[in-house]
């Protein structure tokens, strides 16, 4: 039988045609459909915040007691670079650290300054730079010409001592020039802690007897699990602190920062009958390398203001915490509160095991006393 010239609707009745109908929907529905709807978000969630770290509120500090500084010295800063001294995979291939360092520094210095204290350059002068020409650049001992130090000097004189009287401040007796050096010298690539725990709970219902009925909502199960992991990674960085008249470092300092990246997970699954429902749901906070980069660099400042300044202006106030005061010591002076430190210990430890046995460290006292008055 033909069905060519037939309507529709009649081939849809016969028997062929409902067979063909019903291979089509199947298709239809198997096949399924999907679409992406892509959106270019013009305004972001967050506004900009202006940039801060752990270190920022001890610099503002600081910052704010230059205000009233008694030095009669003044600086030149020039940051020379601070560049990436790790060892990379390949001389073509960037590290993962970032190689603005620089501009970073020169933002906190100059944005924490005076110009009746202290001046940043921009462009790093050519005359403290090795150059085929002595007279232009550094000699052959690594000393700028003797003239074009004293005209340097002399132009940046005006700019301090003209701040210095706009501020009623008496002249600078001194005008240094300080070249800033840095460099990050290590970034490991293996974590330098690694940590985590995890905990597993679950049910399910009893078997059911060969003759009971098999009730679907009694074949039941759950199971939850909870993870906390954590893992930390070092970075380190250097400052070289030179006297560019006479070629010589005047200070040195090493930091280490170590920053973590911790997950925490929860899950949780449900099983009813055939099928199952579950949830889970993470935490991964990240203290990224960038903002540890960030925050060795305003530690950097930090010890560089108190370098400098620290002589003269009090900045004890400005030290919200013993880390932070012991970025300003010296190895010498930090040996030696240590060592303090390690006597007090050595002393608690003492009465501690004292007391532990019964005896009271204050029977002691008295018992010496007594045996002295005796033998008197």
């Amino acid at each position: 039988m033909t069905t060519a010239n037939k309507p529709l609707a009649a081939v849809t009745q016969t028997p062929v045609g409902r067979a063909t109908l019903a291979a089509f929907g199947l298709l239809a529905l198997l096949s399924g459909c999907s679409s992406t709807d892509i959106r270019i978000a013009r305004d972001f969630r967050e506004t900009p915040e202006i940039s801060r770290t752990n270190m920022t509120g001890a610099i503002d500090c600081m910052a704010s007691a230059l205000q009233t500084n008694g030095s009669d010295n003044a600086y030149v800063f020039m940051v020379r670079e601070v560049n990436d001294g790790t060892v990379k995979d390949s001389p073509l291939q960037d590290g993962p650290l970032s190689d603005a360092g620089r501009i970073q520094l020169m933002n906190v210095l100059s944005d924490h300054l005076y110009p009746y204290v202290g001046l940043v350059t921009d462009t790093f002068p050519p005359m403290f730079t090795t150059l085929p020409k002595e007279d232009v650049g550094l000699n052959r001992f690594g000393l700028p010409a003797p003239g074009n130090l004293q005209v340097f000097l002399a132009a940046y004189s005006g700019i301090i001592q003209n701040a210095r009287r706009a501020k009623n401040l008496p002249p600078a007796r001194n005008i240094i020039p300080l070249v800033v050096h840095g460099s990050f010298t290590r970034f490991d690539t293996d974590n330098l802690a690694q940590e985590g725990s995890g905990q597993n709970l679950g049910t399910r219902t009893r078997r059911l007897a060969q003759d009971e009925i098999d009730d679907t909502w009694r074949k039941t199960s759950g199971e939850v699990d909870i993870g906390d992991t954590s893992s930390a990674r070092l970075v380190s960085l250097v400052m070289n602190l030179v006297d560019p008249r006479n070629n010589l470092v005047v200070s040195s300092q090493s930091f280490d920062l170590v920053f973590y990246r911790k997950n925490k997970t929860f899950r949780l699954r449900i099983g009813v009958g055939e099928g199952y429902y579950g949830i889970s749901k993470s935490h991964i906070a990240v203290e990224g390398i960038h903002g540890a980069q960030k925050t060795l660099l305003d530690a950097a400042a930090f010890w560089l203001l108190n370098k400098a300044y620290g002589g003269k202006t009090d900045f004890a106030s400005c030290f919200a915490s013993d880390a932070q005061r012991k970025l300003t010591m010296t190895p010498k002076q930090f040996s030696q509160i240590s060592q303090t430190n390690l006597e007090a210990q050595a002393a608690l430890a003492e009465k501690a095991g004292k007391a532990t046995k019964g005896e009271s460290p204050d029977k002691h006292e008295k018992t010496d006393k007594s045996e002295q008055k005796s033998t008197q």
